[in-house]
């Protein structure tokens, strides 16, 4: 098994394989590795929408997200 790399792009094949055979591999697929989101900082509670259904909470965005 291969560990990917946090941040690095990688490119694959895909192909399905059963008792019958394997299937002709996928086009090429391009994927980035993600790494682990930092904490969000200055975490706060939200009184004016906080109630028993949900609760309101606003950070700083001044960390990594995980992109979109």
């Amino acid at each position: 098994m291969m560990t990917l790399i946090p941040g690095v792009t990688y490119q694959f094949k895909i192909t399905a394989r059963n008792a019958v055979g394997s299937s002709m591999p996928s086009e090429v697929l391009s994927v980035l590795a993600a790494r682990i989101p930092d904490q969000p900082t200055n975490l706060e509670n939200v009184e004016s929408i906080t109630n028993a259904y949900q609760v309101g909470l606003t950070w700083s965005e001044d960390f990594y997200s995980g992109g979109s």
